[in-house]
């Protein structure tokens, strides 16, 4: 996903743009003790993106029941934000509101369940974050970098929790805030999917 190559490029030194991209709608905060049984209905979850310890991003993301989501990441510095959209129909895609077009970037995943995460190979281990189980998988880049994400079966298998170290020594996190239940409404702009952006990240060399 798009918060992928924000991490690579971080751990090369260079940290560009935001890593996730949400929608906030209205519900009852979550912070529990117990871990929480899955649910069904809607839900928000709010995040700040840090680099070595300063704010950066404020991100939230919304999943629809059927793991549709949208997402809003706003740059606190300058209060430009980027939103984002993962559907069956269209794929994930970034709304450019001022080319009036949306911009594809991949396919879209079905939500992952706790068996799927487990099997990964780089799955490490469990904990709790806000009272909900989170999957830790950890990965190792060729440039030095390590990445842990948090997964939470039980909500959609969305990653909760990210933290890269680069070789410097650099930190680059997301931190989950809050989650609140509610049912989110959302539709992907009635604008054009365009290709460029994807084809320029996957042309032959």
């Amino acid at each position: 996903m798009m918060w992928l190559r924000y991490i690579r490029r971080f751990a090369l030194g260079a940290i560009v743009g935001g890593i996730l991209v949400i929608l906030a709608a209205a519900g009852t905060y979550v912070i529990a003790s117990k871990v929480r049984k899955p649910r069904v209905s809607g839900f928000t979850v709010y995040q700040i993106q840090r680099a070595n310890g300063h704010d950066e991003r404020r991100i939230s993301r919304s999943y629809k029941a059927n793991g549709e989501w949208m997402e809003v990441s706003t740059d606190l510095k300058t209060g430009r934000q980027q939103v984002m959209f993962g559907t069956r129909e269209s794929g994930v895609v970034r709304s450019n509101n001022e080319k009036m077009e949306n911009e594809f970037i991949g396919g879209w995943g079905m939500p992952l369940t706790a068996e799927q995460i487990r099997r990964d190979p780089q799955f490490v281990d469990e904990s709790q974050i806000l009272g909900f189980r989170v999957m830790r998988v950890h990965m190792e880049g060729i440039d030095g970098s390590k990445t842990d994400l948090y997964k939470a079966p039980d909500l959609h298998g969305m990653i909760l929790r990210v933290v890269t170290t680069s070789s410097d020594g650099g930190v680059l996190s997301v931190e989950p805030e809050k989650i609140e239940f509610n049912q989110p409404e959302f539709a992907l702009p009635n604008y054009p999917i365009t290709r460029d952006l994807y084809n320029s990240h996957h042309q032959k060399k």
